[in-house]
């Protein structure tokens, strides 16, 4: 199957220059890792590479093949702040006072939320839930809100991935009486708001910073908190009278928000993600079940179904209408709700594709009418784009011009946005330097995601320091555009056996990629359009073995063009496999990410 190595630092097949303007290189430089693995393991060549370019020892082969709670769970307490937030939850328990929950309105805030909703429910209390209006309230508690929770009698407010940053709120709260414990797992400043507890293995002071706590989504952290709930509420004899909740149904929640929070995927999340699909098998919860109806999911859900299809409806509420929806079908216990809403969020989701659509051709229009293609970094604004998709607007950019973009609105004269980044440049943390050195209002985000609020006159002044900050990382001022690749196939082997084998090595996401696969020499004999703007094409081997792909979203991109004008020519093809259903049938599919004429 594998038909050529190459030494560390060379490119594949000589490729420096793709259509993508990509540089072709091998995940894994050492062949004789991947060949030790797979004789050691007992397993198929394939998955040796797969394992050892994951950078993966053998000490923790068995925990990424078979990853068990029960093995990688650490004690709660690891994380600073868990013990006093833990015993303060508890103590409202027992003394029967008010607790609410605030949430983002993402997809990672929407299962934490739901997470404490029914963890709470299961104790026979029902906690009052807030999740902001994204226009008109944006991210993370106001003082308006913490005012209105105040009113409705709350004396415990949790804010679920949100809040290591909102100091005045925070101290609006403290001011109520009302004892404020953040969930998040956002990077932190050097200050911390005043809250009673923050629970965030990425707060700068918690020096039990570990790989396994700091890649928690902010649902990760909050199922790490219902774990600590249940031990301190059974040893305070709690149970003695209900039973004691099973938490392992709720990790299909925790599996939802871990993937689309795009956290990587090793250790403890790997856990959370397998063990929320075997539990999604079982349509405990009717949110999850209504939402793989409505996107037409009819095999067994899997991680590209919670980050592709599920994840982009769930968050269409909060983008472009009702922020409450996402918590509403995930937290419900009816089963027509659930369907109701599940519907509703499906119009959502197409209304939020035309506005990225359009905002999307519009930022394009802009960076060619001035000039920015030769700019470090892309920074546009346009005061009439929907707050609700510049994320996804800035990630379509960063896709397609292969360098990190910002993509702003205009909200009572001050600009507001998220950007995306490329791998190698920490987005989130330059965003927090340059809000430390007055440039920004707010800021702070992830490696490859940040959203900021500016003053329209300092645009300049951020590109400026953006710019800056990469050339120190990358003297030339271009980040290295390297795609990896797992491993050269011949046609002949991509098939449905393949595929089907690969999936031993998932769940696939962040820090866990899809396997990418090279198809050397291969004859492209058929190529057209197909939908509003993605190529499907046929490619034949050397046996004469067919097999479809697609390039999705790339009409209009120099993908697409080369792929359309290219009939009958011999091509080397960079992508992943996927089995594709179709009218009941299950045969191989190639998703195109890069191409060069062979």
């Amino acid at each position: 199957m594998i038909i050529k190595s190459y030494q560390k630092n060379e490119s594949v097949l000589g490729v420096e220059d793709s259509v993508k303007k990509n540089t072709w290189k091998f995940r894994l430089d050492d062949e004789r890792a991947a060949l030790s693995l797979s004789q050691r393991l007992d397993v198929p060549e394939i998955i040796g590479r797969i394992i050892a370019s994951r950078n993966i020892s053998m000490n923790e082969v068995h925990d990424f093949l078979s990853p068990k709670l029960k093995n990688l769970l650490p004690d709660p307490y690891l994380i600073k702040d868990m013990e006093k937030a833990t015993k303060r939850i508890v103590e409202a328990i027992f003394n029967k006072e008010k607790i609410s929950v605030f949430g983002d309105y993402d997809v990672d805030g929407a299962t934490s939320s739901a997470l404490l909703v029914r963890y709470f429910r299961s104790l026979n209390i029902e906690i009052m839930t807030y999740i902001p209006d994204r226009l008109k309230e944006g991210y993370g508690p106001t003082k308006n809100s913490i005012n209105k929770l105040y009113n409705l009698g709350s004396n415990v407010l949790i804010t679920v991935d949100c809040g290591t940053t909102s100091f005045d709120p925070i101290e609006q709260a403290s001011h109520l009486g009302i004892d404020l414990i953040v969930l998040d797992h956002h990077k932190s400043d050097i200050k911390l708001p005043l809250a009673y507890a923050i629970v965030n293995p990425n707060r700068i002071d918690d020096e039990n910073n570990n790989l396994n706590l700091t890649s928690l989504a902010a649902v990760g952290v909050t199922f790490m908190l219902i774990v600590s709930l249940n031990r301190e509420l059974q040893k305070k004899g709690y149970f003695k009278n209900i039973n004691k909740p099973d938490l392992r149904v709720l990790l299909d929640l925790v599996a939802l928000g871990t993937i689309c929070d795009l956290v990587p995927l090793k250790n403890l999340n790997r856990a959370f993600v397998l063990g929320g699909l075997k539990i999604m098998k079982k349509n405990l919860n009717y949110g999850i079940k209504a939402l793989t109806s409505i996107g037409k999911i009819t095999e067994e859900l899997n991680s590209y179904h919670l980050g592709y299809v599920i994840g982009p409806r769930l968050n269409a509420g909060g983008r472009v209408g009702n922020s409450e929806l996402g918590l509403k079908i995930l937290e419900t216990e009816s089963e027509e709700f659930a369907s109701k809403i599940a519907i509703k969020l499906d119009e959502l989701n197409t209304e939020r594709k035309e506005l990225e659509n359009k905002a999307l051709q519009e930022a394009i229009n802009i960076i060619q009418a001035k000039n920015f293609l030769a700019d470090e970094v892309l920074i546009v604004f346009d005061k009439n784009w929907h707050l609700g998709v510049l994320g996804i607007v800035a990630s379509r950019l960063v896709e397609k011009y292969q360098k990190p973009a910002i993509v702003l609105s205009e909200v009572d004269n001050v600009l507001k946005g998220s950007g995306r980044s490329v791998s190698g440049f920490d987005l989130g943390q330059n965003i927090i330097n340059a809000k430390n050195s007055n440039i920004l209002l707010t800021g702070g985000g992830h490696s490859m995601a940040a959203g900021l609020s500016l003053d329209k006159t300092k645009i300049d002044e951020l590109k400026q320091f953006l710019v800056s900050s990469i050339k120190n990382k990358f003297p030339s001022g271009e980040i290295n555009n390297f795609l990896y690749i797992d491993s050269i196939i011949n046609l002949e082997a991509a098939n449905e056996a393949l595929i089907n084998l690969i999936e031993d090595a998932g769940p696939f996401g962040s820090g866990n990629p899809v396997p990418r696969f090279l198809l050397n020499n291969v004859k492209l004999t058929k190529a057209f359009v197909v939908g509003k703007d993605h190529v499907s094409c046929i490619f034949k081997g050397g046996s004469s073995q067919i097999l479809k792909a697609i390039a999705f979203r790339t009409l209009s991109e120099d993908l697409g063009r080369v792929l359309l004008s290219s009939q009958g020519k011999y091509l080397h093809v960079v992508g992943q496999l996927r089995n594709n259903s179709w009218n009941g049938r299950v045969e191989p599919q190639l998703i195109i990410e890069d191409i060069v004429l062979a």
